[in-house]
């Protein structure tokens, strides 16, 4: 049975949060745990005794555990499993005690039930108010401009919790900053005080570098036992441009031994050449304006052709600035860098190119066996350029313009197999790859001659046409051992004489063509008729090289109406008037143009020449008068060397 008082629910009292200061009670040996009392928590019902009022943990602690014990010293076991229930009288009698045991957590709570055997009140909160053992110190990052300063205010560093409020403290800096420095704004150089910080008086100064990124170390001193963790401040720079670039580089391309400039080249611009600097600014900010070149282009390198009148130092730093020569030898151009609010002073950059020059140092031609074969060696064919502190890296190209009549050129590969090359380098020549192989072994003469037309080049320099010969003798040692001596029972000598060609072929020098017309060659413009009587033969001219305006055509006949076009002629032909030149060429605003034409000149029991044919050409007028004639020597080179005819004996 029931008192009608028992039917009211349990009044609660007291209900105030717990203090407890964090770290005493993570231990028991640290501290003594936190009772809990009646004037924390009080729950009361008329007719129940506190012994009759019970409290069910409804659910724990998350930090912590709620312990019951029966004597003073009991409490000290920490192996006891957490109090799940108590009473009102346990309370008050100070039997019941909160203990945390996770450090650094500031915030705890549980819920209780409460009956009195009749009515239960469920859901109170117990909240536990746990002190910090060190100051909590918040910072946060901020930014300054570049030689700026920044006033320290509290949001910069703050004492969160409220335990701490007005408590008397001094910011010490543990590490200084290292782009500037934190001063008093009105006594510099001394400690920094909370007070100070409220009132807005600390102040961070940047040094005016160009360092975007600062940062210090901050811990807080209390008189106390109180004590704070060292916490760093960040700070950000802003840059301002305030500085000019400067020129650093700004060297002369002109003829010293690593930096040449070639005629007709591409030349690559780098740091060495010009560099210029910005203590605030990044390559790719720093922007060159410049005149047009007076010999030449600037240019990126993957578009060559294409002229640029800015670029940056990034462009030379990642080597994509070139330089295209075009013109005359000497000149340059003015720029100026900017970084896009300060100039440097303008300058001039100075160009000075040289020719490359490229010549035949050895061309002793070859002697092989018939039916063999024999490398080409650098003692048999070099050219050279004046390129000496860069030959090993510039690259020499032949190009075969004419193949040899009795056999081939050839390249054996690195797997033993060969193929017939139509051109190659003379790394290949000095690596002993580029074979002459003859051909025909079984019809051929005791001794004969053969030969191939090349040109030579090194970009931008190139070499006119050259020949290089070929003596084909059974006299010869075998090279290689797939050679086999064959019978042969027609020319037995093997008698070589050296004739100069002195005054054997008569070219016509200063001749004018008309244009719109076509010009019958006649022997007083080409005569080889000395040559035919030395040799008893008729001269063959062949055309390797056709005429740079018109074309060589020949008639079947005098009176013939129709015209051939033709690559070979002979002296008969031009004694017989059927060889003409036939020019039909757009000369609108030209007074003059230069034409010619190569030839080989062939004769009986000869060796081959080579021949140039040169002539102007003037708009269409009356019938010009012809230039007189005058002895012209076959050449190989284009320094115009005095060649030989070799007769067979």
């Amino acid at each position: 049975m029931y008192l009608e008082s028992h039917q009211q629910p349990p009044r609660i009292v007291n209900k105030n949060n717990l203090l407890v200061e964090e770290g005493k009670p993570v231990k028991i040996s640290e501290g003594k745990p936190v009772k809990i009392s009646k004037g924390k928590l009080q729950v009361v019902n008329e007719n129940s005794p506190p012994s009759e009022i019970v409290l069910a943990v409804r659910q724990l602690p998350v930090h912590g555990y709620i312990w019951t014990f029966s004597s003073e010293e009991s409490y000290l076991c920490s192996d006891q499993s957490p109090a799940l229930s108590f009473t009102q009288q346990d309370v008050n009698e100070g039997k019941v005690q909160y203990l945390q045991t996770v450090s650094d957590q500031l915030d705890e709570h549980c819920f209780l039930d409460v009956t009195n055997g009749v009515r239960t009140v469920s859901g109170i909160e117990i909240s536990v108010d746990v002190i910090p053992r060190m100051i909590p110190l918040e910072v946060q990052n901020f930014t300054v401009f570049e030689g700026g300063s920044k006033a320290l205010v509290e949001e910069y560093l703050k004492i969160s919790s409220r335990h701490f409020a007005g408590l008397s403290c001094e910011f010490i800096l543990n590490e200084q900053p290292k782009h500037g420095y934190v001063e008093n704004s009105q006594v510099p150089g001394i400690k920094l005080t909370r007070k100070q910080v409220e009132q807005e008086l600390i102040y961070y100064v940047h040094d005016d570098s160009e360092e975007l990124m600062d940062s210090f170390t901050v811990i807080v001193n209390n008189m106390e036992w109180w004590k704070c963790l060292p916490q760093t401040m960040f700070v950000i720079v802003c840059a301002v441009n305030d500085e000019a670039p400067v020129v650093k580089v700004n060297r002369v391309l002109q003829e010293v031994k690593v930096n040449k400039v070639w005629v007709g080249s591409v030349k690559e611009i780098t740091v060495g050449d010009l560099c210029a600097e910005d203590k605030d600014s990044s390559p790719s900010e720093l922007v060159y304006s410049i005149t047009p070149p007076s010999n030449g282009h600037l240019a990126l390198k993957f578009s060559p052709n294409k002229s640029i009148l800015t670029f940056t130092q990034a462009h030379i730093i990642k080597g994509q600035l070139v330089f295209v020569h075009n013109g005359a030898m000497s000149g340059g151009f003015s720029f100026q860098v900017t970084d896009g609010l300060n100039f440097a002073p303008r300058q001039i950059f100075i160009i000075t190119a040289q020719m490359l020059v490229i010549s035949l140092e050895e061309n002793k031609g070859l002697e092989d066996f018939p039916g063999s074969r024999k490398p080409i060696s650098h003692h048999d064919l070099k050219p050279v350029t004046n390129n000496v502190t860069n030959a090993g890296n510039r690259t020499i190209i032949f190009v075969i313009v004419t193949s040899p009549e009795h056999g081939r050129q050839i390249r054996i590969d690195s797997n033993d197999t060969t193929q017939e090359i139509f051109s190659f380098t003379q790394s290949m020549v000095d690596e002993g790859v580029i074979i002459y192989e003859h051909l025909h072994a079984k019809s051929a003469d005791w001794s004969a001659e053969d030969f191939f037309i090349f040109t030579v080049s090194s970009p931008p320099s190139a070499l006119d046409i050259q020949m290089f010969h070929v003596v084909i003798s059974f006299e010869i040692d075998r090279h290689d051992q797939n050679s086999r001596l064959l019978s042969n029972t027609g020319h037995l000598t093997g008698q070589v004489l050296n004739i100069t060609a002195m005054s054997l072929v008569q070219i016509v020098s200063d001749l004018q063509i008309s244009n719109q017309a076509a010009y019958k060659f006649g022997s007083s413009d080409l005569d080889a008729s000395d040559l035919a009587s030395l040799t008893n033969s008729d001269p063959k001219f062949e055309v390797i090289v056709p005429p740079s305006h018109g074309r060589i055509v020949k008639k079947r006949f005098v009176n013939d109406a129709v015209f051939e076009y033709t690559q070979t002629f002979t002296q008969g032909d031009i004694d017989s008037g059927v060889l003409l030149l036939d020019i039909d060429t757009n000369m609108t605003g030209i007074n003059l143009l230069n034409n010619s034409f190569t030839f080989i000149l062939r004769a009986d029991a000869v060796q081959p020449a080579i021949g140039y044919f040169q002539c102007s050409i003037m708009p269409h007028s009356p019938p010009l008068v012809q230039g007189f004639t005058t002895e012209v020597l076959f050449v190989t080179s284009m320094d115009h060397l005095q060649g030989s005819l070799y007769l067979k004996g």
